[in-house]
């Protein structure tokens, strides 16, 4: 390895933006347990996509108050139940398809083109149902 070897550094914003976020907890500016809806308005109003299986191996998609509101600690874990909507088969991707969250954009992961579009996603896109 020399000085000016180039290592791929994928997502990386996630743990910038969560070490920022740990910062402001570290000096009691943020609590990991407040509702993200406390900063994000928006999050009030979420609903939760809760798909129903019928007998012909189709779905159905409920949209339902979530149990408890999303925090800051659930993003920081992954554990919000936002997803990509990317991913799999179902309900909750039919709805991304429906909704064109993801028109024009490619999902081989390392195309440039792919890089592109999704740079352009506003990040509203991402919130799911």
């Amino acid at each position: 390895m020399t000085e000016d070897t180039i290592f791929r550094i994928y997502s990386m914003s996630k743990p910038i933006t969560t070490v920022a976020a740990m910062m402001l907890v570290e000096e009691g500016r943020r609590a990991l347990e407040e509702p993200v809806s406390k900063y994000i308005p928006s999050f009030s109003s979420v609903k939760v996509g809760m798909e129903n299986k019928t007998d012909d191996g189709g779905g159905d998609l409920d949209l339902v108050p979530p149990r408890k509101p999303i925090t800051i600690q659930d993003l920081m874990r992954h554990t919000s139940g936002i997803t990509y909507g990317f991913f799999g088969e179902g309900a909750v991707k039919k709805a991304y398809v429906d909704a064109h969250v993801f028109q024009g954009v490619s999902t081989t992961r390392n195309s440039p083109s792919a890089l592109r579009n999704a740079a352009r996603l506003s990040t509203g896109n991402d919130l799911g149902l």
